[in-house]
């Protein structure tokens, strides 16, 4: 569904990040891994066009640039790491940006906005301004405008999450990752989402792609990316990788 080949993204005329082989199918949620500073951002900033790139970027067997914005806006949503607005807008009524590019009657548009912030367990903050909210609260608010945004999509959506539990306590920080798990497997959307905890990695992501110093040094099953000598080598960091002891999965300590 969204296939990178011999990509470099570019910054000016200088090359800033370089990914031979990437691929992500509909139904799959892939993390990206990498110690600061690897190009994680910059990777998702290519991908939308917000950085300028040499190489091929399909999705759903085109080009991505050749997609009409408006088109691609149903298709295609970035939640950023943090977002700030000038206007004094109540949580509701950000997540009805969302609606923007879709075609809809007001009274659905009305029950999907509210289902959205349900989902992601905003709805009880839909009248306080956003302004007034704290970073994980409007970090819930902005995934529940990227599902408007993608609700309509006539093909499987690519949803990219930039540190999407940056910001939440534990309990949010696992309902964010079903949800996105949710939204792969059980509606077909595919999720890209940079995470740093690597034990959510493993738990909650089919495949894993290791970034660092600007190319992707790993890419496969997460308890194979994160492996302790990976960990070493590129977080320079010892650590202990278990088995669960009922579930199968690794444990990194």
């Amino acid at each position: 569904m969204l296939e990178l080949n011999q990509v470099v993204g570019l910054r000016g005329k200088t090359p800033c990040l370089t990914v031979s082989v990437l691929s992500l199918k509909s139904g799959e949620v892939l993390s990206l891994m990498g110690p600061n500073g690897a190009g994680k951002s910059t990777l998702l900033k290519v991908i939308t066009g917000e950085l300028p790139h040499k190489g091929r970027i399909d999705f759903h067997g085109r080009r991505i640039g050749d997609w009409a914005d408006n088109e691609r806006a149903c298709h295609v949503g970035v939640l950023p790491q943090a977002s700030e607005l000038a206007f004094p807008f109540t949580a509701a009524e950000v997540v009805t940006l969302g609606l923007i590019p879709l075609s809809i009657g007001s009274r659905q548009a009305g029950m999907l906005v509210r289902e959205q912030m349900r989902r992601t367990d905003s709805i009880h903050l839909s009248d306080r301004l956003y302004s007034a909210l704290s970073g994980g609260e409007r970090q819930r608010v902005h995934l529940a405008r990227v599902m408007v945004q993608l609700s309509q999509a006539e093909q499987a959506p690519l949803l990219l999450l930039d540190e999407p539990t940056s910001a939440q306590d534990l309990g949010h920080q696992h309902q964010v990752l079903r949800l996105a798990m949710e939204l792969a497997h059980h509606q077909g959307y595919a999720v890209l989402s940079i995470l740093h905890d690597m034990n959510q990695a493993v738990r909650y992501t089919d495949r894993c792609g290791l970034l660092a110093d600007g190319c992707l040094q790993a890419f496969g099953a997460p308890q194979q990316v994160l492996s302790a000598e990976n960990i070493q080598r590129y977080w320079h960091y010892d650590a202990e990788v278990f088995e669960h002891p009922t579930q199968g999965r690794a444990i990194i300590l």
